[in-house]
Formats: structure tokens, sequence, C-alpha cells
């Protein structure tokens, strides 16, 4: 009776330890490094696998979307817009810029419904953020609100680095720009959900008029100050270089849900993309 129990119990702990290999090898395994390691496994020409590093050490892999085959390109700029809302099932965007001159990048704005995510993607690259610096809590602008038109601009700017390896994050509602800090190759803005990405980027640099790109750009849900008020005037991009951005720190569980809407996504696709 004894030896039975014995039997019993060995066959219980191989049935749960086989369930716990299974439940793991069910785990995508882009989301994290196989067996603790801090390497990715290999992607495909089509869908490459990036391993990023996060502000805590925690290593993911990110695996990106088939590309469009033909993408419509920004209408100045090095812009093209890789994948859209149209093609993605309204799940994601991105932004892909090439060839980009040190110092080139939008002028502040804001995402009112969007999370956005910046990425270098070739080695030796960075990208500089610019954001509400970190010696005061982080403020979130709602709908209604635009600093420097109808509540004060943001009072102190600051700058984070973000190189090859890394990926920065901003949620909705806080107001940003980025700048390229070498002369990149390829760099990445990759959106959640993206209906916006288009239109932000086009009609600030079809616009001269202030209020005109502010109006229609807040009707699109991307409130663009063409002037750099919102940050206190062109000069933020070196005032910010004495201060840090209060960026908050790209979440491992964001990082999680854009991966599932880029392999959801990718499959809405079909024969537009490579």
């Amino acid at each position: 009776m004894v030896r039975l129990s014995m039997l019993a119990a060995a066959l219980c702990v191989l049935l749960v330890g086989a369930a716990s290999a299974a439940a793991q090898d069910s785990t995508p395994q882009h989301f994290k490094p196989p067996g603790g390691s801090h390497r990715c496994r290999t992607g495909t020409k089509e869908r490459p696998v990036h391993r990023l590093t996060l502000d805590n050490g925690r290593t993911f892999c990110l695996q990106l979307p088939r590309l469009l085959k033909n993408p419509e390109k920004a209408v100045a700029g090095t812009a093209s817009f890789a994948r859209t809302y149209n093609d993605t099932c309204g799940m994601f965007a991105i932004t892909l810029h090439k060839s980009i001159p040190a110092g080139a990048g939008p002028v502040p704005h804001l995402h009112l419904a969007d999370t956005e995510f910046f990425m270098p993607t070739t080695p030796g690259d960075t990208v500089r953020m610019f954001a509400q610096a970190d010696d005061t809590p982080l403020k979130t602008y709602p709908a209604g609100q635009m600093p420097a038109f109808n509540v004060p601009p943001v009072a102190k700017v600051g700058h984070l680095d973000v190189p090859y390896g890394r990926i920065a994050y901003s949620p909705p509602g806080i107001p940003h720009s980025w700048k390229a800090a070498t002369n990149m190759t390829n760099f990445m803005a990759l959106w959640l959900n993206g209906f916006v990405m288009i239109p932000s980027v086009n009609v600030p640099a079809m616009g001269s008029d202030y209020l005109q790109v502010l109006y229609e750009t807040s009707a699109w849900g991307s409130p663009t100050d063409i002037t750099s008020a919102m940050f206190n005037g062109p000069q933020f991009v070196t005032d910010a270089l004495s201060r840090r951005a209060g960026l908050p720190p790209t979440p491992f569980d964001e990082l999680v849900r854009l991966q599932k809407a880029i392999d959801a996504g990718d499959k809405c696709c079909g024969d537009l993309c490579a």
C-alpha cells in the first residue's frame, strides 16, 4: 500500500512537471529569452527579432512584423508608413525613418489615445527623446488641454538618449518630441493603435499656420505645436541637455501588449506585405 502511494506521488510530480514544461513551451518565444539567458531566438528575414534591454536589466525579445511592399511616403522628411491602421486590423502602426540627419525630428506634440514606442534598429544609431524634466512629477494632459495654448507650457524639458538595443515609451497624454542624436540609418516609431499616425506626421509638414495645424491635428487626437511653444520655443533642444527627461521606463507588460498586437495584426496584411 505504501509502495502504491509512493508510485502515485511520483506520477503526480511527473505530470505536474510535464504540464509546467508544456506551459513554458506555449509561451511565445519572442517575449523573453529562453532559460533565463540574455540571448534571443533567431527571427526570420521578414520578421526579425530585436533584443532589447530594459531599465531594470530585463531583456525583451521583440519580433517585428512584416512590412508593406510599397509603403506610402510621408509628404516631407525621411519617413514612410511601413504598417498602418488599415493593414493591421487597427491594432498597430509603424513609421519607418531612414537616413535621418543628426538634429532632424518632429516638433513637440502629444497623443490623446495612442501609446508610442521609439526604437533605433541599426547598431550605432541613437535617438534623443525630449519630454518634461524628471525633477517634477510627470504631467499627463487630457483632451482639451494644450500646453502654451490654454494651459502653461511645460516648465522644464529634459532629454533621454536611446541607443540601439533600447526602446523608449511615451504613454498617451505626454508631450514629447525626438531628434536624431547621430546620423541615424534606421529608426522605428511603433504605435498602439496607430489610427492617428499618417495625419500626425503629414499635417504639420504641410502647414505653416500654427492654429490651423493645431486644430487639425487635435481633431485627429494628436495636438501638434509647430512653433515649439509647448516646450518654451525651439531652444528646448539645447536647453534640455542639462536635464534628464521624466519619461517612464518602458514596462515589460507594455512590450508584451505591443508584441501581441504585432502578432495578431501581422496576419491582416496578406499579400500587401513582403
